[in-house]
């Protein structure tokens, strides 16, 4: 069996609003989103209305073997959830920030082993004829993460990639963009070694991408800030 080109691969596209924006997936959640992000072409104008087979997800992110049923089972629940957990997204000209449902509907249909999946209109601006502020990567590079702030932290220093430099993040933005209330992590150095330090380390062992950072102090004494 030849491999296949990376061309050939399914591919993630979205604007880099949406890497930015306030959101809170799980990490099944994210993949399920991206995989649906992979059925979009290049030359779609609309959403297109796409039935997606169960058992081809369940391929894509391994989730097969002995368990299979419960995998029906998790990605049921998994879709139904999707509409409780918006994208914050703050555009500019705007004083409050914009909701948005991930979904216009999900149809889940087990008896005959498909998903019906619309993505939501308000989304269009943000995943089809995207010409500029936008990231492309390959789907298969995400499949084994078990962290979804992995996923995200891929996605962000993805849409810095194309600088070949440092770039510097306020960790305030940082844990809004991952969805991280403020009862979570309180600790600077809870989250450095629960968010960060993990990332770093899952990212390096199973992906294209790693980072080193460095902490900026600011402000009254002298708290990390960015």
């Amino acid at each position: 069996m030849q491999n296949k080109k990376s061309s050939d691969l399914p591919t993630v596209v979205k604007s880099n609003t949406i890497i930015e924006a306030k959101y809170k997936l799980s990490t099944l959640q994210q993949k399920f989103i991206l995989f649906m992000a992979t059925q979009i072409r290049p030359e779609n104008q609309d959403f297109d209305f796409h039935e997606v087979r169960i058992s081809d997800f369940i391929k894509a992110l391994n989730l097969g073997g002995k368990r299979s049923g419960s995998a029906y089972e998790r990605i049921i629940e998994m879709a139904k959830d999707l509409n409780n957990r918006p994208l914050i997204i703050q555009e500019k000209g705007r004083k409050a920030p914009l909701f948005i449902n991930w979904v216009a509907s999900i149809n889940p249909l087990p008896t005959m082993g498909i998903i019906e999946f619309e993505f939501s209109k308000r989304l269009k601006k943000y995943l089809l004829q995207l010409k500029e502020n936008f990231t492309k990567y390959r789907f298969d590079e995400i499949i084994p993460l078990k962290s979804s702030y992995s996923i995200r932290i891929y996605e962000i220093l993805k849409s810095h990639q194309w600088k070949n430099k440092n770039f510097e993040i306020g960790l305030l933005s940082l844990r809004e963009m991952l969805g991280i209330e403020e009862n979570e992590y309180k600790d600077y150095y809870d989250f450095k070694k629960r968010v960060i330090l993990s990332s770093q380390k899952e990212l390096k062992k199973k992906t294209s991408i790693q980072f080193d950072f460095e902490e900026i102090a600011g402000g009254k004494g002298k708290k990390i800030t960015k």
